[in-house]
């Protein structure tokens, strides 16, 4: 009997260490996910944000660019205004002081 209750407590002292030793590999796979998981996640914003990035650098240049030719654009057309008023500026003043006289008169 004495050898029969030895190899019951041998047997289940055997399966608590199995039992430890699966836990522990549940344990070890859990934190093995959980890393991979945020290193996985880590990656992926990485990525993200340098696109991100990239698309503002992008835009930026564009807007700039955008603004750069608008004021181009401004500048030739302040520029013919400019050189047509003082084309005809002479003959306007000419004009409305004849109009004045004319009404003077």
């Amino acid at each position: 009997m004495e050898t029969r209750i030895k190899s019951i407590i041998e047997a289940d002292l055997k399966a608590q260490e199995a039992y430890q030793r699966a836990q522990d590999k549940i344990k070890d796979a859990l934190m093995n996910i959980h890393k991979e998981k945020t290193r996985i996640q880590e990656e992926v914003w990485n990525k993200v944000k340098a696109q991100v990035e990239a698309e503002r650098i992008k835009l930026t240049a564009q807007l700039d660019k955008a603004q750069a030719d608008s004021v181009q654009q401004y500048q030739t057309a302040l520029k013919i205004l400019e050189d047509n008023f003082k084309a005809r500026e002479k003959k306007w003043h000419t004009e409305l002081f004849a109009r004045c006289l004319k009404k003077e008169i």
